[in-house]
């Protein structure tokens, strides 16, 4: 046992000697190989400065490019501030720049109200970018004072100098949403008066692809009650010849934070169908004062004072009284 334990005793003596006299050459190596591995990595971070640095790489403003130009845009116009934008991010930025993409969906999101998403950027190279935005439509107009404003359906105004109305609405009778609590002008790159405005936009939107303006001339929608408790309606129609349209509640109310639409409350859809059949028998609305939607099933009409003859209420309908649930 003793002769074995002095042999391994001895082997290891002999492999620790042996390490010794061999690690300082395998370490010099090492450092040589490091050293080598870090000029290499200097070498190329120079070298790839100086290719990213060349003008060939230089992001040129004038070659942006974007998709899916909403139709009714003044696109040269919209392309240029659009531009402008980002030429103050960019500045002289390369194509190769690590945060190039997140720096223009950024600036985008906070300087250029119009947009309502940033759903990609692309590097085209040697120096061109294409973005991909989805833009805010002109959904309606709102009248303030003796200007109306375009806005998106959630209330963004949108400047004329971007979006051409005359494309929006061709040929279209336009109804103009109203609230007379309204105490300003549109903000910029914020919802007009909150949820009462698109609530009539909604509505506004509904009956415009309904096409019941190619029916019945609709001066206003008017959102001034949007809210409000009471018996007088929410939200309240006038045609041009003046005849009142107590629509009540809306669809839009449940899409909407800080209304709420009531259960007993019927669809849009359902007061439309009432309209339109009171339409077959008043053309126009010739005749009446006003007509109530709020009331399921049941259209409450009011002849205006001293009709002509033609355009008087027949018997049948002066007989409708008020009946089921209020909207």
């Amino acid at each position: 046992m003793a002769n074995k334990k002095a042999k391994r005793s001895g082997k290891q003596t002999r492999l620790t000697a042996r390490l010794r006299a061999v690690a300082p050459r395998y370490l010099a190596r090492a450092a040589v190989l490091a050293l080598l591995v870090v000029a290499l990595c200097l070498a190329a971070a120079r070298a790839w400065t100086a290719v990213s640095d060349r003008p060939e790489f230089i992001l040129d403003s004038t070659a942006l490019s974007f998709r899916h130009c909403p139709p009714a845009a003044r696109a040269d116009y919209m392309i240029k501030q659009l531009r402008n934008q980002l030429t103050v991010a960019l500045g002289r930025g390369s194509i190769f720049e690590a945060d190039l993409c997140s720096r223009v969906e950024r600036q985008l999101r906070t300087r250029c109200f119009w947009v309502k998403e940033v759903k990609g950027v692309r590097r085209l190279m040697p120096r061109k970018l294409e973005v991909d935005l989805v833009f805010r439509q002109p959904a309606a107009l709102v009248q303030f004072g003796s200007y109306s404003y375009m806005v998106d359906m959630d209330g963004y105004w949108l400047p004329d100098a971007l979006y051409d109305r005359t494309e929006v609405w061709k040929n279209e009778s336009v109804a103009v949403i109203v609230n007379r609590k309204l105490r300003g002008a549109p903000p910029i790159a914020k919802p007009w008066d909150g949820p009462a405005l698109a609530a009539g936009i909604r509505l506004y939107d509904f009956l415009r692809k309904a096409r019941l303006f190619d029916e019945l001339a609709v001066k206003t929608i008017d959102v001034t009650r949007v809210g409000a408790n009471g018996f007088e309606p929410d939200i309240v129609l006038v045609t041009q010849n003046g005849v009142t349209i107590k629509w009540g509640c809306s669809d839009g109310y449940a899409q909407l934070d800080g209304l709420s639409l009531p259960s007993w409350a019927h669809p849009d859809s359902q007061k439309l169908e009432m309209l339109r059949a009171k339409l077959k028998d008043y053309p126009g609305l010739k005749g009446l004062d006003y007509i109530d939607l709020r009331f399921a099933k049941l259209s409450i009409i009011h002849p205006s004072a001293g009709p002509s003859e033609e355009e008087s209420v027949s018997p049948r309908d002066s007989r409708s009284g008020p009946g089921g649930a209020r909207n």
